[in-house]
Parts: C-alpha cells; sequence; structure tokens
C-alpha cells in the first residue's frame, strides 16, 4: 500500500507544493496535456474528453439549434399579438421554460414518461449489454434513451430563445420600416417573415455562444439520465 501510495503521489504530483501543481498544470495544459484522470486512472483526462464530448455534441446541438428555431418562431408571434390572450399565455409558459434548470424537466420527464408510462427507458444512452455500432438496432435503442433528455434541453432552451425574439420583435415592430409595411397593406403572414429575417440576426450571433454554454450546462442534465457524456467524467 505504501509503494501503492508513492507511485499515485509521484504520478499527480501530489506530493509538491501547491503552487507548483498549479504552476505545472497551467504549462502542460497549453501543451495540451491534461495529466490523468483520477476517477478513472489510469486514462488520460484527453482520451476521456475524446470519448465522451461526441456523445454531448450530439445531444446538445440539435436541441439548442431546434429550440432555436422553434422559440425565434414563436417569439415573433407573441410578439405581433401584443397585449392579447394568446401573447400573455405564450408569454408565461416562455418564462416557466426559460426559469427552469433542463435538469428538473428531465426529472418530471423521468417520472411521468418512465415510471408511471413507462415508454421510454428511465437512463443510459444505450441498453446494458450492447454495443455501440452502426446498425439498425442501435440508432433505434440509441434515440429511444436520447429522447428524454433531448426534450429537457430543447424545453429549457426554448424559453430563452422565445422571450429575447420576443424583446428584439417588439422594437423591431415599431421601426419605419414595418409601419411602411403595414399602411402598403402587406398581409400579416409576409409581415411576420420580414420581422423574423430582421430580429433574427442578434439570435444568430448569440447562438454560437449560447451552443458553447450549453455543453457545459447539461452536465447535470447527463446525470440524472446517465448519459454517456460529459456528466459521466
Amino acid at each position: 500500500l505504501k509503494s501503492v501510495e508513492k507511485m499515485l503521489l509521484e504520478v499527480f504530483e501530489f506530493h509538491k507544493p501547491l503552487h507548483i501543481q498549479f504552476i505545472n498544470f497551467i504549462i502542460n495544459m497549453f501543451r495540451g496535456n491534461l495529466g490523468m484522470s483520477v476517477l478513472f486512472y489510469p486514462s488520460k483526462v484527453t482520451s476521456l474528453i475524446a470519448t465522451y464530448l461526441p456523445w454531448t455534441l450530439a445531444l446538445v446541438t440539435p436541441a439548442v439549434a431546434l429550440a432555436w428555431f422553434v422559440g425565434n418562431t414563436i417569439g415573433v408571434m407573441s410578439a405581433m399579438n401584443r397585449g392579447k390572450f394568446i401573447d400573455k399565455v405564450v408569454l408565461t409558459i416562455l418564462i416557466l421554460f426559460q426559469g427552469t434548470p433542463s435538469y428538473i424537466f428531465g426529472m418530471y420527464l423521468i417520472m411521468l414518461f418512465a415510471v408511471y408510462f413507462p415508454i421510454f427507458p428511465t437512463g443510459g444512452g444505450y441498453p446494458p449489454g450492447m454495443v455501440p455500432r452502426l446498425s439498425i438496432d442501435f440508432i433505434l435503442a440509441y434515440l429511444k434513451h436520447y429522447t428524454l433528455p433531448f426534450i429537457a434541453i430543447f424545453i429549457t432552451s426554448l424559453g430563452g430563445w422565445g422571450l429575447s425574439m420576443r424583446s428584439i420583435a417588439l422594437q423591431e415592430i415599431a421601426s419605419d420600416y414595418m409601419e411602411y409595411l403595414r399602411v402598403m397593406g402587406v398581409s400579416q403572414r409576409r409581415v411576420s417573415r420580414y420581422l423574423f429575417k430582421c430580429s433574427a440576426l442578434p439570435q444568430v450571433v448569440g447562438l454560437a455562444i449560447v451552443l458553447g454554454w450549453s455543453v457545459a450546462g447539461s452536465v447535470i442534465t447527463e446525470i440524472v439520465f446517465s448519459y454517456p457524456g460529459i456528466g459521466l467524467i
């Protein structure tokens, strides 16, 4: 045991002063060396990230992208009906979605669709014992495990995109060119398309930023679903 303890102290440099450990970590990080994993020793951190990050990207990227499109569409619709009953209902739902973390929705989805109504599995990325490979059986099994965490992340992202788009669209509605379209008798459907295009530019810029922190923000959701992404390391 003493020899094992000594070996581990040397591998992780725990025997060195704390400031030396920190400096060495920064230097090695710029070299692309993140060291060994304490939890999955002797696996390297970089190899673990390379293994699990694609699973996270496959979950987060489609969910955020779909939420972007649907949320922006709902935001424009809400802005064009400002003050009406449908706007009040949509606004309330969007605030609820945006203010609730995805892992909370995840737990409710598990309770409803995996426990009370066992339609989907409670967690995992694929059935135990199944080896990941490019086959119809594996893809269908993966999609069944994929559905609930996807919905959880989608719902939370939908609220944020819908609220921000509604705010931007309300400013655009008051602009001169929108008033000109209304005076010219352009149909509401065509006006909404123009409004979507003119309001979407800030949302496009925000999409790249949101994708970055969504990967980090999905960690707890992945833990709740035991999804084989970054949350497992």
